[in-house]
């Protein structure tokens, strides 16, 4: 059976540049897609959540049985602000939690990933790319595997899928409101909340 596979990084990057660039952004920001570019809109974000699962079967008395599982769910807000030297930035936060199902309104703590255009594409991908290697780690924990032993984290069993916030959408646009982290002494850092 062929499978095809997909970056989740790679996913993002599309999905975002393609929202903020498009017809999307104009109904989200209540401005045509150049405009929306240029100068950002402060109080609205592109919310995207997956559902993540791994599994793989029980070491048990030399024998394969039972599946070992984790799931998570993966959170992302990218919000596009107009810089201080005339142009915008896509600024990226992230959240897991433990509950597949979780949605924004259960994340109650954010963290920031990236304010800076030329590395947003990253910090989400690499955001991701840890919490694949914990959900990898855990798995084989609880199927008996020693650190050595296990299957490496690309042979699991691995589930993606975007959270659908209705029957059509895999994306929303949220009200936010975002200021400078006070405990950041370089000003580099932003909180963001969910209005």
């Amino acid at each position: 059976m062929a499978m095809f596979r997909m970056d989740i990084g790679d996913i993002i990057h599309h999905v975002v540049c393609g929202m903020h660039a498009g017809k999307n952004s104009e109904q989200a920001a209540g401005l045509k897609a150049e405009d929306y570019l240029r100068l950002g809109k402060p109080t609205k974000a592109l919310y995207l959540a997956f559902d993540v699962r791994s599994s793989c079967f029980q070491k048990q008395k030399g024998m394969l049985d039972q599946e070992a599982r984790a799931a998570r769910s993966l959170h992302f807000l990218f919000h596009r602000t107009h810089g201080s030297i005339g142009f915008c930035s896509t600024h990226t936060f992230a959240a897991v939690d433990d509950n597949p199902f979780a949605h924004i309104e259960s994340i109650k703590e954010w963290k920031f990933l990236s304010s800076h255009d030329s590395c947003w594409k990253d910090a989400a991908g690499d955001f991701a790319s840890a919490v694949y290697f914990q959900m990898a780690e855990e798995v084989n924990a609880l199927a008996g595997f020693t650190k050595d032993e296990g299957p490496a984290p690309k042979d699991l069993s691995w589930n993606v899928w975007f959270q659908r916030f209705d029957t059509t959408e895999f994306y929303q646009w949220v009200n936010v409101q975002v200021n400078r982290d006070p405990n950041d002494k370089h000003g580099y850092e932003e909180l963001i909340t969910v209005l």
